[in-house]
C-alpha cells in the first residue's frame, strides 16, 4: 500500500531536515539502530556532494579562500540546503554568502570574484545562437535588418566594486604574483561567442549602455545614445566594434 501523499511530505521533509540540518525528527522512521551508521554516511555524503559542486562553480573562489573552503562551503549547504532534484543552478547566493562573512580587506574582492565565476557558469549553459561577426553586423544594418539584431541572451553585466576581473585573470593565467588588490568600481561584461567561447572585458560604458538603450530603442539608435554618453568615443567604438566582432549581437 502507497503512503498517502500528507505522509510521504512529511516523510520527506524530515528526511531532507536530518541532512541538512541535524534534526533528529527523521529518527523515528528508522525502526532500527543499525541502520543509522549508514544514515550518517549517507548524510556527510550528500554533504560532500554539494560542496564538491560549490567548489566545481567557483574554483578561483576556492583557491583564494584556501583550506578554509571546505568549512565554509559546509556552513553555505546548511544555510541553502538543495529544494529539488536539479543541481543546475545550485550555488546562485554564494556572492552573497560571502559578503556575510569576514575574510579582511579582501571580502568585497572575493564577492566580485563570485559574481563574475557565476556568470561565467551561467553564460556556460546557454544555447548556441547564430552570432554575427562585425561585417555581418553591417551588412544585416544595410539591408534593412535592424529590428532583427539583438544581443545574445547569454550576456552578463555585472558590477563590481573591486579589480576582480584582474584577479580572475591572474589566475586563469598562473600568474597571481603579480596582482596587485585595488578598490575600483568596473562595469564586467560576459557572453558566450562563436563556438562556446566565453568572452569577457571590461566596459567602459558603451557595452551596457547598448544593451539598457535597446529595450526601447533599435541598434542603431541604441548605439547612438551609448556612444553619446561616453567620454572616450574613439575606445568606445573600438570596444563596441571588439564585442560585435566577437558575436555580442545576434539575429
Amino acid at each position: 500500500m502507497s503512503m498517502p501523499d500528507d505522509e510521504l511530505a512529511k516523510f520527506q521533509s524530515a528526511f531532507m531536515n536530518e541532512i541538512y540540518f541535524h534534526d533528529k525528527s527523521f529518527n523515528p522512521f528508522l525502526a532500527d539502530e543499525k541502520y543509522q551508521p549508514n544514515m550518517g554516511i549517507y548524510i556527510n555524503n550528500c554533504r560532500l556532494i554539494l560542496g564538491n559542486i560549490l567548489k566545481d562553480k567557483y574554483p578561483y573562489c576556492a583557491q583564494i579562500i584556501g583550506d578554509d573552503f571546505e568549512h565554509f562551503s559546509s556552513i553555505f549547504v546548511k544555510k541553502h540546503p538543495l529544494e529539488i532534484g536539479n543541481v543546475t543552478l545550485y550555488g546562485a547566493e554564494f556572492a552573497e554568502f560571502l559578503s556575510s562573512n569576514d575574510f579582511g580587506e579582501i571580502t568585497p574582492l572575493l564577492v566580485d570574484l563570485a559574481k563574475i565565476e557565476w556568470a561565467k557558469y551561467l553564460c556556460e549553459l546557454a544555447p548556441y545562437e547564430n552570432h554575427l561577426d562585425f561585417n555581418g553586423f553591417n551588412n544585416e544594418i544595410s539591408n534593412d535588418g535592424v529590428q532583427s539584431i539583438k544581443t545574445t541572451q547569454s550576456v552578463k553585466v555585472i558590477d563590481c566594486q573591486t579589480n576582480a576581473f584582474s584577479l580572475f585573470q591572474c589566475i586563469k593565467s598562473d600568474c597571481l604574483k603579480d596582482f596587485e588588490f585595488k578598490i575600483t568600481s568596473q562595469k564586467i561584461i560576459l557572453w558566450q561567442g562563436q563556438s562556446f567561447e566565453i568572452l569577457m572585458m571590461i566596459d567602459d560604458g558603451i557595452i551596457h549602455k547598448i544593451i539598457e538603450n535597446m529595450a526601447h530603442n533599435n541598434i542603431t539608435s541604441a548605439i547612438d545614445n551609448a556612444i553619446s554618453q561616453v567620454s572616450n568615443t574613439q575606445k568606445a567604438q573600438a570596444n563596441f566594434a571588439y564585442a560585435c566582432e566577437n558575436g555580442l549581437f545576434v539575429f
